[in-house]
């Protein structure tokens, strides 16, 4: 899906998200555990995962999806 050129910064991206996401996921899960009890967690983190997968699919499926041009 990535240019051949682009496939380092787009590493480096993935990998600045998924360090983002252990030290904010983890901060979060410890305050809603606090707050709301020991179920909060399990219930935000369906519901992140539950997003995640919903996108991740419309991207595959337009990706997938031939291009062609309109002419006009």
């Amino acid at each position: 899906m990535t240019a051949p050129e682009e496939q380092g910064q787009m590493l480096g991206i993935a990998s600045y998200c998924s360090a983002l996401a252990r030290i904010g996921g983890s901060m979060l899960a410890g305050a809603s555990f606090m707050k709301f009890g020991s179920y909060a967690p399990f219930l935000s983190g369906s519901l992140v995962m539950l997003i995640a997968l919903t996108l991740s699919l419309r991207v595959t499926q337009s990706a997938s999806e031939p291009k062609t041009e309109r002419v006009a």
